[in-house]
């Protein structure tokens, strides 16, 4: 009778501990943002002069990913020479 138990309590208590990770990792990535946002909104100017022009690391990746998106998108059909 108390493998049945176990049978029955193991595989709740793994799916439990995968939701509680799942959970914890989207509000820590949640938490990163709005601290992130916070910093790029007034954080920097409350530095010394020379960091008022940085940028979150949040910030930065946007940034990067659309300039990677930007790259592979093709010219317009006009523009193109290679036909």
């Amino acid at each position: 009778m108390k493998t049945v138990g176990w049978a029955i309590a193991l595989p709740l208590a793994i799916a439990w501990t995968g939701f509680a990770v799942w959970r914890l990792a989207r509000l820590t990535k949640t938490d990163a943002l709005k601290g992130d946002r916070a910093y790029d909104r007034e954080g920097k100017f409350m530095l010394p002069f020379e960091y008022h022009d940085t940028e979150s690391a949040t910030r930065a990746r946007q940034r990067r990913r659309s300039k990677r998106l930007e790259m592979r998108r093709l010219p317009p059909e006009e523009s193109r020479t290679d036909l």
